[in-house]
C-alpha cells in the first residue's frame, strides 16, 4: 500500500541531497517527519551541508531563544499588571483609621523591604510612595 504522499518521494529526496533540512522540507511538502525519516535515512550529506544545517540550527535556536524572552516579558508584564489591578482593589477596602491594619501593612512591607541588621530600622526601596508610607 502506498502513502498518500508517495508521489512527493522523489522531490523529497531530490531537496535533502541539496542539502534541505528534514524540516523544511516537512514545511515545504506538508510530508510527516516520521515518513521522511523513512524515505531519507540512507541519503549522506557533505560535511558543507552538515556544516550549514548546523549553522542554520544555531541560528534558529538564538531566534527561538530571543522570541521566548519577548514572550516570557509579556506574560511577567500582564501577571504584574493583574496582581497591582488586584492590590489596589483591596487598597481601597482598607479603613486607614483603623491603627492595628496599618501596623500590620508597615510589618508585612518591612519583612518584605526592610534592612534585618540589629538595631537598626530602615528600608530599601526606589518608589516614593513607598518610603512615604515607611
Amino acid at each position: 500500500m502506498k502513502s498518500r504522499w508517495f508521489e512527493l518521494k522523489p522531490e523529497a529526496i531530490k531537496l535533502r541531497k541539496e542539502g534541505f533540512s528534514i524540516g523544511k522540507i516537512e514545511r515545504r511538502l506538508g510530508v510527516p517527519r516520521s515518513t521522511l525519516s523513512g524515505w531519507l535515512k540512507g541519503i549522506e550529506l557533505s560535511k558543507k551541508q552538515k556544516d550549514k544545517l548546523m549553522r542554520d540550527w544555531r541560528n534558529a535556536l538564538v531566534k527561538a531563544r530571543e522570541k521566548a524572552v519577548l514572550w516570557h516579558n509579556a506574560l511577567k508584564e500582564k501577571r504584574l499588571k493583574l496582581a497591582e489591578e488586584q492590590a489596589l482593589k483591596i487598597v481601597k477596602t482598607i479603613d486607614i483609621s483603623d491603627k492595628k491594619i496599618l501596623e500590620l501593612a508597615l510589618a508585612i512591607l518591612y519583612m518584605g523591604e526592610g534592612t534585618k541588621k540589629k538595631l537598626e530600622t530602615s528600608i530599601g526601596n526606589s518608589d516614593p510612595l513607598i518610603l512615604k508610607f515607611f
